[in-house]
């Protein structure tokens, strides 16, 4: 199986989700029907993280901050 093309599905998630299509046409022909905007805003930030891991070769570094509130 041929690495992915993260570029590729992301151009794809964001030219749908500019011209408000829900349902995207990958290219290797298969069909994905998305129900919300939000949906696809997830996939363009997942195939993100996955590019971005791929870059860095392994798994991306987490940060975690805290928050302090006065009660």
């Amino acid at each position: 199986m041929p690495a992915p093309d993260y570029a590729s599905e992301i151009a794809t998630l964001e030219s749908a989700l500019a011209g408000g299509e829900a349902e995207i046409e990958n290219p290797d022909g298969s069909r994905v029907k998305y129900r919300t905007m939000s949906e696809i805003k997830a996939g363009i930030a997942y195939f993100q993280g996955k590019a971005r891991e791929a870059n860095a070769g392994g798994a991306a570094p987490r940060t975690t901050y805290a928050t302090f509130g006065r009660d």
